[in-house]
Formats: C-alpha cells, sequence, structure tokens
C-alpha cells in the first residue's frame, strides 16, 4: 500500500476559522491511502489544538512546526518529510472534493505522472460559485500548487521560493513541464475559498515588486530546463504580472501610489515582452477579445481613470467563470 500513498502538504498559520473543514475533507476522502503532514508556521490561535485532536482521531495527520518561515518554506519542509509515492497540497482555509485523490490515482494507474484539476473558487456562506477551467500543459494548467496531484519525482531539485511571499508559480509550470504524461480530471474539484485577508486582498507596492522577482525566476528556470518561449509562453507570463497590476492599483490608498505602482508593471510588461518573446506591446494574449479588453483597461488606468479600469477588468474576471450552484463536497 505504501507505493500507492499521497502524501497531502499543508501550510497553516492560524486557520482556526476554516482548518476542521478542511482537515474532514481529507479524511472523507474515498480513497484512503494517503498520510497529511501539516506544516505550521508558530500560530498563536487555536490552530494546533484543532490539529492535536484530529491526530488523535487518525494515526495518517501529522504535525511539523516551522516557526515563522512562511508558506514556501512550509511546502518545502513538508516535502522532504513525505512519505508517499505522490504529492499533493492543501491551503488550510480550502476543501477536496471527496474523490479527489480517488480522480487521480485512477489516471495514476493508467501512466499518468501529473493530474490536474479544475477549481471552484466560492466565499464563506454563499451558495453560488465560480468554477475556473484549465488545462494540462505547463502554460495554461494554472500555477497554483494545490490543483494538482504529482509523481513525488517531478519535484526533485526544486524548491518552493522561501524568500518571495508570491512562492508557487516560479516552480508549478516547471513541475507540469517535467512530467510525462499529464491527464485531467472532469468534474472533480478542487475548492478554493475566497478569503478577504489573503494577499491578493492587499496587495500594493511590495506584492508588485514580488510578482516582478517571481517572473524573473520563473523565466530563469524555463531557461534552465529548456521550456518553448512560444506565444503560449508569453500569454502565461502576461496574464500572472496583470493581475497584480489590477488587485495593487486597486489597494494602493492615493494616486500617486497608484501611478507608481502602474508605470512599475507596466514598464516590466513591456521589457519582457520585447526581451523574451519579441512582441511590441506592453500585454500580450492569444485571445483577441481579452487582448483588447486588457488593453482598454490598461489604458483607462494609464490616462488615471483607475476606477473605471479597474470596474472592467474584475466584471471581465466575474463573467468569465462557469457560475453554478455550490457542490458539497
Amino acid at each position: 500500500m505504501k507505493k500507492n500513498k499521497i502524501s497531502i502538504v499543508m501550510p497553516s498559520f492560524n486557520s482556526e476559522n476554516y482548518l476542521r473543514d478542511t482537515i474532514i475533507s481529507v479524511i472523507d476522502q474515498s480513497y484512503e491511502n494517503w498520510e497529511l503532514i501539516i506544516v505550521d508556521d508558530g500560530s498563536t490561535d487555536a490552530t494546533i489544538s484543532i490539529i492535536k485532536s484530529f491526530i488523535k482521531k487518525d494515526n495518517r495527520i501529522r504535525l511539523i512546526y516551522n516557526k515563522g518561515k512562511g508558506a514556501g518554506a512550509a511546502r518545502n519542509t513538508g516535502i522532504a518529510k513525505a512519505e508517499g509515492k505522490y504529492l499533493a497540497f492543501i491551503d488550510s482555509d480550502d476543501v477536496y472534493d471527496k474523490n479527489f485523490l480517488l480522480g487521480a490515482m485512477k489516471l495514476i494507474n493508467e501512466g499518468a505522472d501529473c493530474i490536474i484539476f479544475d477549481y471552484f473558487r466560492f466565499k464563506r456562506d454563499k451558495e453560488i460559485g465560480n468554477v475556473r477551467k484549465v488545462g494540462t500543459s505547463p502554460y495554461d494548467c494554472f500555477t497554483a500548487c494545490w490543483n494538482k496531484i504529482y509523481d513525488k519525482k517531478l519535484w526533485n531539485n526544486l524548491y518552493f521560493d522561501e524568500e518571495n511571499i508570491i512562492e508557487d508559480l516560479q516552480v508549478v509550470p516547471i513541475v507540469v513541464g517535467r512530467a510525462q504524461k499529464v491527464r485531467h480530471v472532469n468534474n472533480v474539484y478542487y475548492y478554493y475559498r475566497e478569503n478577504q485577508l489573503s494577499v491578493t486582498k492587499t496587495e500594493t507596492m511590495n506584492q508588485a515588486k514580488g510578482i516582478i522577482e517571481a517572473i524573473d525566476l520563473l523565466i530563469m528556470r524555463m531557461k534552465k530546463y529548456h521550456m518553448p518561449f512560444n506565444r503560449q509562453a508569453a500569454e502565461l507570463i502576461n496574464q500572472l504580472i496583470f493581475p497584480h497590476l489590477v488587485r495593487g492599483v486597486s489597494n494602493s490608498e492615493s494616486s500617486i501610489q497608484k501611478r507608481k505602482l502602474y508605470l512599475l508593471i507596466t514598464r516590466y510588461l513591456r521589457e519582457i515582452n520585447n526581451n523574451e518573446f519579441n512582441i511590441n506591446s506592453n500585454f500580450y494574449c492569444i485571445n483577441k477579445y481579452k487582448r483588447i479588453r486588457t488593453r482598454i483597461s490598461m489604458f483607462l488606468m494609464g490616462v488615471g481613470l483607475y476606477s473605471l479600469g479597474i470596474k472592467l477588468m474584475k466584471f471581465s474576471w466575474y463573467i468569465s467563470g462557469i457560475r453554478r450552484r455550490y457542490l458539497r463536497w
């Protein structure tokens, strides 16, 4: 049984509000050969006592203390301690579909070494959410680590960034690009909770600088592992950067801060597009509609109409998800 074990890595930090639901969603999995490695970053609320209460009931759950090192370090510690052949991730406020692990194992038994799921975005106490569809290439699989299950060997000599708060986008496309057989699971979701205290909800100039550092590291790794610098790669990088512009401008308090952030991101986008992809534009997207609407939004922000440009993009993101009834996990 050990050869088919899935090691699930969960960073935690002051997670008492949603942690029970998260752990229960793992315990209730229809596939039972798993271990849950919870790496705590120094919680000061009831997080530790909640975890210990579950450990008493289920010996598949382990707790590791990793105080003050951040989510990237927590995930790296979890990977190092993982005993399973396969690797999965979950955040401490999200939940799995009850067939999440089983859906992956069925495809693993057919030879897949990386399995990818669509994800369902929802808010607290809401019955409506958005299904976000993803692909199976390194460029369209979504750069979060948690909507995938991997053969652990794909992570050999690769690690999450421990210095940057944006820790996963620099490594996930590389890991997926290493896989020999990537498969997609239909109608089984990772449930992602939109947490109002998350980095993307409070993002300003520091996080905008963080995305630039993260993209520089991603490009370096893409070159190291000989990933193609094609139009799909250009689209990936542009669509990784641009949302940080929208969120950063939205969260900045003054027009001066908004302007500085706008100039920082747009100049970087143009530099990347020119130097790496030979594209003379400050935004690139394969889809013509998305390209036009984003350039309009950037123009509006460029002339100081920040609220209008942000509203255009947020409305576009809102309608781009597939609206559906909340599916109980």
